[in-house]
């Protein structure tokens, strides 16, 4: 009984310093990412695109959603501190990115997909592997809910802090919405007239926040579920520190 115990003790310490390597690496991954930015055309310049949530999705979907969650703040508190960049920005990113890594991972968890099928294959048969499909299912799920607190984040948390700590610089509501109006004048230029009709004038914050920050989130995080879930099955066994047959058996 005691060699059993101290074998159980030593594999569960081992698992811990396996899992504590891989969140020390993918936050570094996280950090590398995020270094990477891309404006999109006909956007407001402080609108971009980084994929640095790749590595916070697999985090929430390996080892939890609090793990991913803990991979947002420890990536932007090392970047603000690094490169001394505002703690606004990385403050509202690090909140935009564990809204949508949190709800991803927390749909991900087994005891929210009890549906998934179960095929009994012939021994020798190929597996059949469900988590690319679940991958995708709980993240874009997730992208979707998630697009109610990051609205609220940027209308009542984000916008407010840059207008109180950097009105002085001219960093104000009626400055960042007149950025959105020269994108908006701009799009509505190059769509046809019959389309350009039926859109609403974007008379407010909050209208430009719908018109332009959710649908670059929602392609953002396209893009960063979709490659989660294509890379996820290949580097699971890393993560998990499992060899194919061992897992099999």
């Amino acid at each position: 009984k005691g060699n059993v115990e101290t074998s159980l003790k030593l594999a569960q310490n081992q698992a811990i310093i396996r899992m504590v390597v891989c969140m020390a690496f993918l936050s570094v991954i996280s950090l590398v990412l995020y270094f990477f930015t891309f404006n999109i055309p006909y956007m407001p310049t402080f609108l971009f695109v980084e994929f640095s949530s790749v590595a916070e999705l697999i985090a929430a979907i390996a080892y939890g959603p609090v793990f991913g969650v803990l991979i947002c703040v420890i990536k932007d508190i090392i970047h603000m501190i690094i490169f001394n960049t505002s703690a606004v920005s990385d403050f509202t990113n690090m909140l935009l990115d564990s809204s949508f890594v949190f709800i991803a991972g927390l749909l991900y968890s087994r005891s929210m997909f009890y549906g998934d099928k179960k095929v009994v294959q012939p021994e020798g048969s190929k597996v059949k592997d469900y988590r690319r499909r679940r991958i995708f299912t709980s993240a874009f799920s997730g992208a979707i809910i998630s697009a109610v607190p990051q609205f609220l984040i940027t209308r009542y948390i984000a916008y407010p802090l840059l207008e109180r700590l950097y009105s002085d610089r001219g960093v104000t509501i009626e400055y960042i919405l007149q950025n959105y109006q020269v994108s908006f004048d701009r799009i509505m230029r190059h769509l046809p007239s019959a389309i350009s009709a039926v859109i609403p004038d974007m008379d407010g914050i909050s209208k430009a926040i719908v018109y332009f920050n959710l649908p670059v989130t929602f392609l953002k995080l396209f893009v960063v579920t979709s490659i989660t879930a294509i890379v996820y099955k290949w580097i699971s066994p890393f993560l998990h520190y499992r060899h194919k047959d061992k897992r099999r058996k």
